[in-house]
């Protein structure tokens, strides 16, 4: 919410950012949630205020719980209504607001939220006929998903109803009747004065009809009429066409009828326009008209007709401003109070054509906001609301028109309301937002009294009007609006430079989270000057002695990145201009990450010219903060923050630079600019793919692996950690934290190196790396760490050894506890135990055993002449397995590495007995068949 800082309420002239202030008005703005309960004495916290710009900006927050989560199925209404609006705006000036939106919270949860300055600024060219070049803005959301938006009015004015004379279309309440009632008292009912004023049956009384219409066709046709319900003889009826309006009525009791038309002086197809009919019941007082010499009625009424058009007396054909004295719809002798009327929108029955010769009964067009009055409404009477809606919500400061006691004396005093119908009627949620109508309940009487119900017959909702000339105003060019994601808001300045009211809603794509935005459009003539790149002021009023609006620039350190968003690079030197790639792009930033950019101002002046710039801004982030610093008619605004983990999501900052060149010089601000921030989880660590899942090693050979891992934040800091503990296993460091602004990434890399010691044979297991990035966090938030973890396969084959540069036999031996000629015998490609082997070269350091069934450590060690510690040794995975006080029984198939002893082992096998001549099979002899 924005109110001007300078009306004289001293907590609004006093206020500062953080402070608690209590929203005044002519009316105090109240919020009503649509369920009958209304939040008063509403207090905002100031956000932002502007003394340059002379508003304060503000939050109000309201805690609400429904009793449903829809009203009947229907979403709940709710709004923010008061009064007034500022005076200066040339379009909907000192209109009573009321801000709605719907709640349904079935279908959403939340709403869009959109962020703009208080007044955004657009620039034309008015030096020509018509205004030209006007520049356009966008209306940024926070909320991240592009939607839609339409203009909507300042308040609720509802819709019109469609009328078409070749589908019969009306709209009517029958069977009105008083009941013997007669409107001659204080006491009297409503009802009772309108069938009174309607048939004129009662002497020294008035009656007064308005409403909207717009013809369709320059034939038009009835708008209004009221008829006998038993004859359908007209007790009054209003006809308009192109460049008239004829008004009269015909007599209840033969064929007389009586009319008097009105010129209207300019052709009004398809325009709206305000028709306000009057006519004025009197005595004869000495006429010589029929009723008034005859006896045929009593009591003996006339009538004149009086109609305004837009709140303009007319003239009748014969150029009066009245018409001629006619007789009353007289019923006789018989009251026209006993009998009931009915009453049509659209239509008259008006019997034998005496209505006029127009062909048809019917109304090709558009009504809206119809009233009948008891009483006569002056001029001033009828410009003062003509352009106003009334509702019942609007009691609070229009008065409640009810509230004049209805009765014969209304004709000399204010009149009173004694039926309105809107014309405006809810359309299922199927059906949108124009639909066939059914029926209709007036706004007055309240209630929804059955008496006053209409019946509609081919009549349809449509939009009302929006170019002022009826209920609203727009500046804003609807056909220029398409979607958040792709259109600005271009505007439709009729009425030349100054200040215009905007209101638009806006919403997600599929029209839900429903958001009213309500701000002011400062149209501003000036040309562009290619030159300098700035707007050249006009140099007339109110800008004699300022010569530019200033320039706004927008700076940051930014990479692009994907083609429709940039990526904050802290890392480059300089910032660079993005003004041309503001919203709806977005500048990437991380949690936990601080971020700054600047908004650059500069002001061109003459010589003896002085300007000071500053700034007015607004952010959807309260945290953000804002500096100044001034370079002569220039000036720097830098916007820095450091975002949380619970601000991931879409943020906007908008801002307008504005110049000050003295008291008695008017300030020029520019076009808004609106920077979108879209805050974004830290990533987590990744690992570039590993040549290999799995790795073969040897004793004594050395293995080197790098490994590399990434993390797309270019802010981010990526370590890399070996988690198994290897013995004499190393990790180096390569790289640290390489950055690429091009590839908004940072990488790092290490080296592993392990040489497999001489007792790591048959090794085989998982190594492991972590990739770590501490994290960042903002001031209000602990740091939360990520990590990414790959492991590979390392198995060191057994019974190899990798011999080192310089070794010998005997040395190699003496590791494995053995001897060289075992060592000798076991590599016949080595010719002499004195010759030493290559660096690098592969020997054999024992026999591959294969198992078999039953066999255990135990026995082939005994088997081999060797001790189990020996077996240990050679074989790491049987490691643990020796260590056991229990013998192990080996897997059959299983191999390991042995060296056998051919003094200490067993020299008789099971085969020792075996001859040649035996007739068993080795198979029965193993088996001892």
């Amino acid at each position: 919410i924005a109110v001007k800082r300078s009306i004289s309420v001293l907590s609004y002239q006093n206020a500062k950012t953080g402070d608690a202030i209590y929203l005044q008005g002519k009316e105090p703005p109240e919020f009503l949630f649509g369920d009958s309960t209304v939040a008063q004495n509403l207090k905002m916290v100031v956000t932002n205020v502007s003394y340059v710009g002379d508003w304060i900006q503000g939050e109000v927050r309201l805690s609400h719980t429904y009793a449903t989560p829809t009203n009947g199925g229907k979403s709940w209404d709710a709004q923010l209504v008061g009064c007034c609006r500022t005076g200066a705006v040339l379009n909907n000036a000192d209109l009573a607001y009321a801000v709605r939106t719907e709640v349904n919270l079935i279908q959403v949860w939340r709403s869009v939220r959109a962020i703009t300055l208080p007044f955004v600024t657009v620039t034309c060219d008015f030096s020509r006929s018509q205004p030209s070049n006007c520049s356009s803005f966008a209306l940024p959301v926070a909320s991240g998903e592009n939607g839609e938006w339409e203009v909507m009015p300042p308040y609720y004015v509802g819709n019109a109803a469609q009328f078409e004379a070749s589908e019969h279309s009306k709209l009517s309440v029958t069977g009105i009747s008083a009941g013997n009632a007669v409107c001659n008292s204080q006491d009297s009912s409503g009802k009772a004065c309108l069938v009174d004023v309607l048939t004129a049956d009662l002497q020294n009384s008035a009656v007064s009809i308005e409403g909207w219409v717009m013809i369709t066709q320059e034939s038009g046709g009835y708008v209004f009429s009221s008829s006998m319900a038993s004859t359908g003889r007209a007790t009054m009826y209003v006809h308009v066409n192109s460049t008239h309006v004829k008004v009269g009525h015909e007599n209840l009791t033969d064929t007389t009828s009586y009319t008097s038309t009105f010129v209207i002086g300019q052709n009004i197809t398809m325009k709206w326009v305000h028709i306000t009919v009057l006519r004025v019941h009197k005595p004869c007082s000495g006429s010589t008209l029929p009723c008034c010499t005859s006896s045929y009625a009593n009591p003996a009424i006339t009538v004149e007709y009086q109609v305004y058009v837009n709140g303009e007396s007319v003239y009748t054909l014969e150029h009066s401003t009245v018409s001629n004295l006619m007789c009353a719809p007289s019923c006789g002798w018989e009251s026209c109070n006993t009998l009931p009327i009915d009453l049509h929108f659209g239509y008259c029955p008006c019997s034998g054509g005496g209505a006029g010769s127009e062909s048809g009964m019917y109304f090709s067009g558009q009504l809206d906001e119809w009233r009948v009055w008891n009483g006569f409404r002056t001029q001033v009477q009828i410009q003062d609301l003509m352009k106003t809606s009334l509702t019942v919500d609007k009691e609070g400061f229009l008065g409640n028109p009810t509230s004049i006691q209805i009765n014969q004396y209304n004709y000399i005093s204010n009149a009173a309301i004694l039926l309105l119908y809107s014309m405006d009627y809810t359309c299922p949620d199927s059906a949108g937002s124009q639909c066939a109508v059914s029926q209709m309940y007036p706004v007055y009487p309240t209630n929804n009294q059955p008496w006053s119900l209409a019946t509609a017959t081919a009549i349809f909702t449509v939009n009302t009007d929006s170019t002022g000339a009826m209920l609203w105003e727009t500046a804003i060019d609807t056909m220029g609006i398409m979607s958040m994601s792709s259109s600005r808001v271009r505007v439709n300045p009729v009425k030349g430079p100054g200040f215009y009211q905007a209101s638009m809603m806006l919403s997600f794509s599929n029209g839900t989270g429903l958001a009213p935005v309500d701000f002011l459009i400062h149209v501003v003539n000036a040309t562009y000057d290619s030159e300098k790149q700035a707007y050249k002021l006009c140099g007339c009023a109110p800008y004699v002695g300022n010569s530019y609006i200033p320039k706004l620039r927008v700076l940051a350190k930014v990479a692009p990145w994907n083609g429709n968003f940039l990526m904050y690079s802290p890392y480059l030197t300089q910032y660079k201009d993005i003004t041309d790639f503001t919203y709806p792009s977005f500048i990437q930033i991380v949690a936990g990450y601080h971020f700054n950019m600047q908004f650059y101002g500069v002001d061109f002046v003459r010589p003896n010219e002085v300007s000071t710039v500053s700034f007015l801004y607004t952010s959807s982030i309260p945290e953000m903060r804002f500096s100044l610093s001034n370079q002569g008619n220039s000036s720097t605004l830098e916007a820095s923050w450091t975002p949380c983990r619970k601000d991931v999501g879409s943020h906007v900052i908008c801002v307008s630079a504005i110049d000050c060149e003295g008291p008695t010089v008017a300030s020029a601000t520019s076009q808004m600019q609106c920077v979108k921030i879209e805050v974004i989880a830290s990533a987590s660590p990744q690992w570039y793919n590993f040549s290999s899942d799995s790795y073969t090693l040897y004793m004594g050979k050395l293995f080197q692996m790098g490994v590399q891992a990434f993390e797309n934040n270019m802010l981010a800091s990526v370590s890399i950690a070996l988690n198994n503990k290897l013995p004499y296993a190393v990790l180096k460091s390569l790289v640290v934290n390489q950055v690429s602004t091009t590839a908004n990434s940072v990488t790092s890399s290490s080296e592993f190196s392990w040489t497999p010691a001489h007792d790591m044979g048959a090794f085989s297991g998982l190594i492991c790396f972590s990739a770590v990035d501490d994290g960042a966090a903002c001031p209000l938030e602990q740091k939360q760490g990520q990590s990414a973890t790959k492991c590979v396969l390392l198995t060191v084959i057994r019974c190899q050894y990798t011999v080192r540069q310089g070794q010998q036999l005997q040395e190699i031996a003496t590791i494995f506890s053995n001897n060289w000629m075992n060592l000798w015998s076991l590599n016949s490609n080595i010719r002499h135990p004195d010759f030493l082997p290559d660096g690098g070269e592969q020997i054999y350091v024992g026999h591959m055993y294969r198992a078999l069934k039953h066999d255990t450590i135990g026995t082939v060690a005994k088997r081999m002449g060797m001790t189990r510690d020996q077996i240990a040794l050679l074989n790491w995975d049987l490691r643990s397995k020796v260590n056991m006080s229990i013998d192990f029984e080996l897997v059959p198939n299983q191999e390991i590495c042995v060296i056998p002893d051919s003094c200490k082992g067993m020299t008789a096998t099971v085969y020792s007995s075996l001859t040649f001549a035996d007739p068993k099979s080795l198979a029965e002899q193993l088996i001892g068949v």
